[in-house]
């Protein structure tokens, strides 16, 4: 998986998964890391909230649940 972002329906909240080779590897898995974060003001820059450290596969896992709550694929944002 690259970089791929969704965001909230309705709402303000945006994610971006992103492989990331620093993250601790948990007995082989791929680690990914997950930004949650939002625009604030034109201009500024985004407030980034939390950053959550998953494998692929529960980085798919949880991209699979957005998307069947209603979140949608964006370009990327920040």
């Amino acid at each position: 998986m690259k970089e791929a972002w969704l965001k909230q329906p309705n709402g303000p909240w945006i994610e971006r998964f992103w492989p990331n080779p620093e993250l601790e590897r948990d007995g082989g898995a791929r680690p990914m890391a997950v930004d949650l974060g939002r625009h604030l003001l034109l201009h500024e820059p985004p407030l980034l909230k939390s950053r959550r450290q998953l494998t692929l596969s529960q980085a798919r896992e949880l991209w699979r649940n957005r998307v069947k709550a209603g979140w949608q694929r964006i370009e990327p944002q920040w």
